[in-house]
């Protein structure tokens, strides 16, 4: 009897321990846990991660759309020098309160976005091309304000969804060899870039 009373006491002493205590709650923690009752750690780090991708992306649509404005009506874009002042009050937040390392407007993420909506405009194009199957390859040298040499290609082809010929830019190609035979080789490399079938190309033109 006294051997229990003493077991008891010791128990009652054990419960009251710190150590104990936080064991519990880690233990309850588990359980509730592994039923399913519960988002385990990993869950609750994935579960923030993709609330701050869609938190991030919500705050880059304003940008995208101000770029593709600006690209569309060739409006130039200012960098540091442009002012939060057309109503957007989720991008003036963003703005306000974001780091100087995250604010999405420097010139680098910038031409990160004109770089991808190119691709998106290029995308486009190859797949018109494809549909009709045959197209012309239009090209020419020019030199930019760098005094840079650059190959200029376009593709012409017919738009069997509007049923009219079109013709679009592709890319501008740096070169540094002006012969014909460079020229020649650095439009088919580019073609085999954009995955357009040689076969199909009916023929190739200097641009007018």
């Amino acid at each position: 009897m006294v051997t229990y009373k003493k077991a008891v006491e010791i128990l009652k002493h054990h419960c009251n321990t710190e150590y104990h205590k936080r064991n519990t709650v880690l233990y309850h923690n588990f359980c509730m846990t592994h039923e399913g009752n519960a988002n385990s750690v990993v869950a609750s780090i994935n579960a923030a991660g993709k609330n701050a991708i869609k938190e991030n992306r919500r705050k880059l649509i304003p940008i995208i759309k101000t770029i593709i404005l600006c690209g569309a009506q060739n409006i130039a874009l200012m960098g540091h020098r442009d002012d939060i002042n057309a109503g957007d009050e989720v991008l003036a937040s963003h703005i306000k309160n974001c780091g100087r390392n995250a604010s999405y407007i420097s010139k680098s993420t910038q031409n990160k976005i004109i770089a991808c909506c190119g691709e998106v405009i290029t995308d486009e194009i190859i797949n018109k091309t494809k549909e009709s199957k045959f197209f012309t390859i239009m090209a020419d040298e020019t030199t930019d304000l760098s005094v840079k040499e650059q190959l200029t290609i376009c593709i012409r082809y017919f738009n069997t969804k509007e049923y009219k010929i079109e013709e679009d830019f592709i890319k501008f190609v740096d070169v540094v060899d002006l012969t014909g035979k460079n020229l020649a080789r650095s439009i088919l490399q580019e073609l085999c870039k954009l995955d357009l079938d040689l076969a199909n190309k009916l023929s190739m033109e200097p641009l007018i």
